[in-house]
This record gives structure tokens, C-alpha cells and sequence, in this order.
């Protein structure tokens, strides 16, 4: 209340809740954690790119302490969440029609995507997706 007369906002305007859900990595063989790109952000070739570690959180992937396997084993490894995943990744990057970068979580199995954002890329790369994206409308 002292916050809304303080900033005069009103009073019947509601509140705003943010609800979150908190996911784990590190639960055994059958939990992980990665991050990649819908494309290879060097050439722009049509492939995920990336990284993962079993039973790990995020931390793990990015801190160097471990080191990370091909997004590509996880389908050996996981294979109902990699298959969801790369379907997941195919609308991402279709909806945004922009080369994805996503962070994602394996907790016992069940995969949740945790991020997403245009990726990053060489030159190289933007011109052969923008040529890929021209050809497709």
C-alpha cells in the first residue's frame, strides 16, 4: 500500500504474480541440462548446435568444471526428451523466423525449456540463413 500512494498507483488495479516452477538437473542419469542453437551459429547450417551434461544444473554447463557432450548424444542418451526437444526447436525457430539460442532442463525425464532468444552468429552464418528463410516464403 505505501508503495502504490507512494508512486500513485491506484488501489483497485490488482497485483501481479509471477509463478515459477523450479527444476532439476542434477537427479541422476535421467536428468540434465544444455544449451543450443536451432542452426550452426558459425555456418548456418540447418543443425542443432550445442551442449549438454547429465545430471547437472545450468551452472555445470557453463562453468567449465565438467566437460559437456554434443547436443547430438542426447538422442542416444535421452531420446524421448531429444525428440521433443528438436520438435520443440523446429517451432521456435519457425514462429520466430529467426535462428533460436535455447537454454533447457531434464528433470527425471521430463523436459522444460527454460529459455529462448535470437542467436548469434557470424556473418557467414546470417547469410545463409536469411537465403534459407527468402527461399521458404
Amino acid at each position: 500500500m505505501d508503495y502504490r500512494n507512494a508512486t500513485g498507483i491506484r488501489h483497485d488495479l490488482g497485483t501481479g504474480v509471477n509463478i515459477q516452477t523450479v527444476v532439476f538437473g542434477n537427479l541422476g542419469d535421467h536428468s540434465g541440462t544444455g544449451v543450443a542453437f536451432t542452426r550452426n551459429p558459425v555456418n548456418g547450417d540447418k543443425e542443432l548446435y550445442g551442449d549438454y551434461l547429465l545430471n547437472a544444473q545450468g551452472e555445470d554447463v557453463v562453468a567449465g568444471i565438467r566437460n559437456t557432450l554434443p547436443i547430438n548424444n542426447l538422442q542416444r542418451d535421452l531420446p524421448e526428451a531429444f525428440a521433443e526437444f528438436t520438435a520443440i526447436c523446429e517451432k521456435l525457430e519457425s514462429h520466430f523466423r529467426e535462428m533460436q539460442d535455447v537454454e533447457f532442463t531434464i528433470e527425471n525425464r521430463k523436459l522444460w525449456m527454460l529459455q529462448t532468444r535470437d542467436g548469434k552468429r557470424t556473418a557467414r552464418a546470417a547469410i545463409k540463413i536469411a537465403v534459407t528463410w527468402s527461399r521458404r516464403v
